[in-house]
């Protein structure tokens, strides 16, 4: 008899969590899936641990209770949270292969796009062995993906990190509040300076982010690998408003305006290669991204803004 694949998901109650737990079991068959938070909220069958990450008594029991075929680590923020996951599989099952959810913005382009470093203009689109940034990022010690990649990859045998960039998809509104709020309030135009029209910038339907998840499990592989996720396509932010427009109906005017955003450097462009992760492990988007934005738009103008959008950490 086979036994069933096991695996632990720190977090996996935010927005692309549960998407992973739904993808999983539909895949593997009797996956039996375990979910560590502080909340002890579960979405579908799946056992939940209420525990904190960065408590190592509890850490080492679900790593004993669970004995996981994959550990899914879906909020490593801080270095300190990475770096105290890590030791602990170190210590009692550094073989147990880790998936991390990293960020494109260990690039030196998101240091030059905020001006947080004095780097040349970076080449898009920006592959995985493109130059990283060299110190925190715009949002400090809070946000500190470039040490949790290192942390995981310095102590650990079998470490995967899937870089993503800005994750859309129903119950998030952060990446199309901006430009919808004002387009189902009636407003007749939109202004987009003309910086801002022209960036590009990757983006990702979270169920497809999700996907991602999967086929690395999937793929069985084993020590490092790095791999950026996003969407093919990849559109200046006048596109987005236009896309916006167009799957909400909205027949007013986007207009652009000299005004200049200096706090940000618009001609550093942001978007990544995917390349390598639909090579090696053949991952392509299996959802539908208007579809999936479309579904957004919807939700979002029906007036459930105020659905609670559970994430634990």
């Amino acid at each position: 008899m086979i036994r069933p694949l096991k695996i632990l998901i720190i977090g996996g109650t935010g927005l692309i969590g549960p998407y992973v737990i739904q993808q999983i079991s539909s895949r593997f068959s009797g996956a039996e899936i375990t979910t560590l938070n502080r909340t002890g909220w579960s979405y579908f069958s799946e056992r939940c641990v209420k525990a904190d990450r960065n408590d190592v008594a509890s850490m080492k029991d679900a790593l004993e209770g669970v004995c996981p075929d994959y550990l899914i680590d879906m909020i490593p923020f801080r270095k300190e949270d990475a770096a105290s996951t890590a030791s602990v599989i170190r210590s009692m099952r550094p073989e147990v292969p880790v998936i991390a959810l990293s960020s494109i913005d260990v690039y030196s382009a998101y240091a030059r796009l905020h001006r947080t470093e004095n780097v040349e203009l970076q080449h898009c689109p920006i592959s995985e062995d493109m130059a990283l940034r060299n110190t925190l990022g715009a949002e400090g010690k809070a946000y500190d993906k470039l040490h949790v990649e290192k942390a995981y990859l310095d102590t650990l045998e079998n470490a995967a990190i899937l870089r993503l960039p800005a994750i859309y998809g129903w119950p998030d509104t952060r990446r199309i509040e901006h430009y919808l709020r004002p387009m189902l309030e009636g407003q007749k135009t939109i202004q987009i300076s003309m910086q801002r029209a022209q960036w590009r910038f990757s983006r990702c339907l979270h169920k497809n982010a999700a996907y991602a998840i999967l086929k690395m499990i999937e793929a069985q592989q084993t020590g490092h690998r790095i791999y950026n996720v996003a969407e093919e396509v990849v559109h200046t932010d006048f596109e987005w408003c236009q896309k916006l427009a167009d799957l909400s109906g909205w027949k007013g005017q986007i207009v652009l305006s000299d005004e200049r955003e200096d706090d940000i450097d618009f001609s550093q462009n942001f978007y990544v290669s995917t390349e390598k992760i639909r090579a090696e492990i053949g991952f392509k988007e299996k959802y539908d991204p208007d579809e999936g934005l479309a579904d957004s738009i919807k939700l979002y103008a029906e007036g459930r803004l105020e659905t609670p959008y559970r994430q634990c950490y």
